[in-house]
């Protein structure tokens, strides 16, 4: 996936011990620029300048809400296959998130993708997402309306 997007360096990818397995869940590195990459391959359903890479039924369902239940038991609102949404300023959003306050960002309503690479979250909200994700969307959606 990572040649016909386009990235211009290699991605480094944590394993779980010397010679096992990539984290499937996390740690994969890279840079803003071929993380955005990967933002614009998801809000493109899959499609990479008329190229299929990633199955448009799978891009869809990876970013919208999957039926899956919380440690307490109550339904997820906010998770898709790695990717975490919202409903913000009346626009579906979603994102991918990193350990230490990584963001790729994905407004589709704005054709806009939003990159942080960090090493710190805001606080965590109520709704599960950190109000540093939102405060980086505004300062987007002021930048460009």
């Amino acid at each position: 996936m990572w040649k016909p997007i386009g990235a211009k360096h290699p991605a480094l990818w944590n394993i779980d011990k010397k010679d096992g397995d990539e984290k499937a869940f996390c740690c994969i590195n890279s840079n803003a620029r071929d993380f955005a990459r990967l933002g614009k391959l998801y809000m493109h359903n899959g499609n990479w300048n008329g190229l299929q890479i990633i199955d448009s039924s799978y891009a869809k369902e990876a970013t919208s809400v999957v039926d899956l239940l919380d440690e307490n038991g109550n339904k997820n609102i906010n998770y898709g296959y790695q990717f975490w949404m919202t409903n913000y300023k009346d626009m579906h959003i979603y994102y991918a998130r990193g350990l230490l306050g990584q963001y790729v960002i994905c407004i589709p309503e704005k054709d806009m993708i939003i990159v942080r690479l960090g090493r710190n979250f805001g606080a965590i909200l109520e709704d599960m997402h950190h109000d540093d994700f939102y405060a980086f969307i505004d300062a987007a959606l002021e930048m460009y309306p």
